[in-house]
C-alpha cells in the first residue's frame, strides 16, 4: 500500500484473548483505522468476538485472514511463543505488523521478524501502549529538560496476583513467567529514562515448582550514563505499580506509570522531600493512541515511535534476567 493511498487503514487481528478484547475497543476511538477481520483458531470464538465487537468478518484460521487482500495491516494479539512465527507470516503477506509486548521471546526471533519486514517493505513495530500515555511523554521531557538534573536511581514496579494456574503466563511453552509479563514495563521504562542498554545486570526470583516458569522477580540495572534502575514484577503477590526516577536535583515519581484504565494519570515532582508540583493528566487510551500512531506511520510512511530495534534491545535485556532468575533458582 502506498503512503496516503487510503484515508483509513483496515486492519485485521489474530487472537481473541484479553488484550485483543481491549484492542478492538480501541478501534472506535480511531479516526484512521478500522477493524475489519479477527482470526482465531477456534471459528465459534472468532464468530462470537466479531459479534460482540462489531467486526465485519471472522476467520476460523490465521492463515486466511492473511490470505484478504482487502486488510492492510495485521495486530498480533497471541501469546508471546507465537509472535515471530505469525509476524514474519504476516510481512510475507505484505501485511504491516503491530505485535503485542514483548515483541519476542529471544533475540534471534526478533532478527527474522525484522528482516522478514524490511524484505517485503512493510512497517513493523511493538505494541507497548504504556509509552502512549501523556504522563509518559511528560515525564520523558522533564528528564531531557533537567527538571531533575541527572537521573541517577530509578524504581519500577508492576505486580498483581494471577491465582488461576490454567492462565498462559503460567505456561513456559507459551513463552509465560513474569520477567516477559508484568517486567517488560519498569525494564523498558528505564531503558528509555536512560536511553541505553544496561552494561550490568543482576536479577533474583521465584520459580514455581510444578510449572517452571518464575512467578516473582526482583533485580538490578546499571546503564552507560550511571543510573542504577532497580525493578520488581510477580503475578504471586500483591498489587503493585509504581515508578520513580531520583535525580541529582529532585525526584519524579507516578503512581499509575502501566496502566489504561480511563482515570487521571497523576505525575509528582519532589525536591528535598517536599512535593513542588502536582501534574493531573487525562487518561486517553493507549491502545486507541498507539493505533492511531501506527495507522499514520502506514498512511505518511513515517518511522513509528517504537523502532523494532530498540525492541530487540528489550527483549535481550529481559532474556538476561530471565537466565539470571533461573540458573540461581536452579543452584
Amino acid at each position: 500500500m502506498s503512503a496516503c493511498a487510503v484515508e483509513k487503514v483496515k486492519w485485521g487481528m489474530l487472537g481473541t484473548g484479553m488484550i485483543a478484547s481491549r484492542l478492538a475497543r480501541a478501534f472506535k476511538e480511531v479516526s484512521n483505522a478500522l477493524l475489519v477481520g479477527v482470526a482465531s483458531r477456534d471459528g465459534m470464538r472468532a464468530k462470537a468476538f466479531a459479534d460482540e465487537h462489531g467486526v465485519p468478518r471472522a476467520y476460523e484460521a490465521y492463515d486466511l485472514l492473511l490470505f484478504d487482500e482487502d486488510v492492510d495491516a495485521i495486530i498480533i494479539a497471541l501469546p508471546n511463543s507465537l509472535h515471530c512465527e505469525w509476524t514474519v507470516k504476516a510481512a510475507e503477506a505484505k501485511k504491516h505488523v503491530m505485535c503485542e509486548k514483548p515483541l519476542a521471546t529471544s533475540v534471534d526471533e526478533c532478527e527474522n521478524m525484522i528482516e522478514a519486514c524490511k524484505r517485503n517493505g512493510v512497517l513493523l513495530m511493538e505494541a507497548a501502549m504504556y509509552r502512549f500515555q501523556p504522563q509518559v511523554e511528560l515525564v520523558v521531557r522533564m528528564i531531557s529538560d533537567g527538571s531533575i538534573g541527572e537521573p541517577r536511581i530509578f524504581h519500577g514496579a508492576f505486580c498483581f496476583p494471577i491465582p488461576n494456574h490454567s492462565n498462559i503466563r503460567y505456561r513456559p511453552e507459551l513463552g509465560g513467567g513474569c520477567i516477559f509479563d508484568m517486567g517488560f514495563y519498569p525494564v523498558d521504562f528505564a531503558r528509555l529514562i536512560a536511553n541505553g542498554v544496561p552494561v550490568g545486570l543482576c536479577a533474583f526470583g521465584i520459580v514455581d515448582s510444578e510449572c517452571g516458569v518464575e512467578v516473582v522477580a526482583a533485580g538490578t540495572m546499571q546503564f552507560p550514563n550511571g543510573m542504577l534502575a532497580q525493578f520488581e514484577c510477580g503475578f504471586q503477590n500483591d498489587i503493585r505499580t509504581y515508578a520513580e526516577i531520583i535525580g541529582t536535583e529532585a525526584s519524579v515519581q507516578m503512581p499509575d506509570p502501566w496502566t489504561s484504565r480511563g482515570k487521571r494519570k497523576e505525575v509528582w515532582l519532589l525536591r528535598r522531600r517536599e512535593y513542588i508540583r502536582r501534574f493531573e493528566l487525562q487518561d486517553r487510551n493507549s491502545y486507541a493512541l498507539e493505533i492511531e500512531h501506527f495507522s499514520q506511520c502506514i498512511l505518511s510512511g513515517s518511522t513509528p515511535l517504537i523502532k523494532p530495534e530498540w525492541s530487540m534491545e528489550t527483549v535481550a535485556t529481559l532474556q538476561k534476567l530471565r537466565q539470571l532468575v533461573h540458573e540461581r533458582a536452579a543452584n
